[in-house]
């Protein structure tokens, strides 16, 4: 009787609970820094203490996250909002849930250097961006220019692959990007170019005011399998809150899952990420915490920039009854880059 008391004793905490146990997970983009708080549950069994078996993997874009989450490929996705809410305006029998909010802001950002002198939507008059088919980035600056200031901005957009952006920003031969700034700023970091000398102008500070990345999961999984969904959620929280605490480790804990990162690049780029996690809200009610006027109107702005005929309803965009206790989701102080 003793022997059968200790292994109950050391069981996972999830799993006899979870209604299904090996988890496919689909990211955003190319693992990076941005991404530890999904892997540090990997790396200190988070996921194992829940009864989850989790498979993480890299994705090509956030169109291709939603598609592969709703077609069944994969259980889980992380990705930005704009890109959900998209998906289902126009998916109605595949829509796809927020159960977890990452990003109180989008990331959506034009970069470019100072010199070029770009800070304000004024400053984009004639200019010429480097932009991508199908970014969240390009899908909406039209509406944006034209929100944030009554006269006629006028851009040229070339069209060119993720991987040419920042180097054609380099050669001058675009005078600024339309990109997520916690991917592009760092990424300009690596190829050499001083952080001070590259300027910001992120889309929240210029009319488009919505929420930003989340976990992502199909309705009829959310709905069939709830505590699964439950399990996942509280892991990831409990790896927000790590990341938070200690960039530094959370970054050297990244060059385990993609060897070639190098740990200073991806704890800065963390560290924009986490900006993006913390602001008033959180700091009063939690990670995760969603004002639901606020997501009401992201989904209504997505709807009109994109001009589609339906509009998902706020309960099936987004549900808050698989967080854990606001005491659990409160954030420890942020940490540095540094030895801690």
């Amino acid at each position: 009787m003793a022997l059968v008391l200790t292994l109950v004793a050391v069981a996972p905490t999830g799993a006899q609970s979870v209604e299904k146990s090996n988890i496919s997970f689909m990211l955003d983009w190319t693992i990076a820094g941005t991404h530890a708080p999904y892997f540090i549950p990997l790396d200190k069994g988070y996921y194992k203490a829940e009864g989850l078996n989790v498979k993480i993997d890299r994705g090509t874009g956030a169109g291709n996250t939603a598609s592969n989450v709703a077609s069944g490929v994969y259980d889980f996705g992380w990705a930005d909002v704009t890109t959900l809410i998209a998906f289902d305006a126009q998916n109605p029998t595949k829509e796809l849930t927020l159960v977890y909010i990452s990003f109180q802001d989008a990331p959506l950002a034009i970069v470019s250097f100072k010199s070029t002198g770009i800070t304000t939507l004024k400053d984009l008059q004639g200019k010429t961006v480097a932009d991508q088919h199908g970014s969240a980035a390009g899908a909406v600056i039209n509406v944006v220019t034209k929100a944030g200031t009554p006269e006629e901005i006028k851009i040229t957009r070339k069209f060119v692959t993720p991987q040419l952006r920042e180097p054609m920003l380099i050669r001058r031969d675009v005078d600024a990007i339309l990109a997520f700034d916690v991917s592009s700023i760092m990424t300009l970091v690596d190829l050499g170019v001083p952080r001070d000398q590259i300027s910001v102008l992120r889309y929240a500070d210029i009319g488009f005011d919505v929420y930003g990345t989340g976990l992502w999961v199909r309705r009829d999984f959310l709905e069939k399998n709830p505590r699964t969904v439950a399990a996942m959620v509280r892991a990831v929280n409990k790896g927000t809150k790590d990341a938070i605490a200690n960039p530094g480790a959370a970054a050297e804990m990244m060059t385990k899952y993609a060897p070639l990162l190098k740990t200073d690049i991806e704890c800065q780029r963390l560290l924009i990420a986490l900006d993006h996690h913390l602001n008033p809200d959180v700091a009063r009610y939690g990670l995760s915490h969603v004002d639901p006027k606020r997501m009401q109107k992201t989904i209504e702005q997505v709807v009109h920039v994109q001009k589609f005929e339906r509009t998902p309803a706020l309960d099936h965009v987004w549900t808050d009854r698989f967080l854990p206790p606001q005491a659990e989701r409160m954030a420890p102080p942020l940490g540095t880059c540094g030895p801690k």
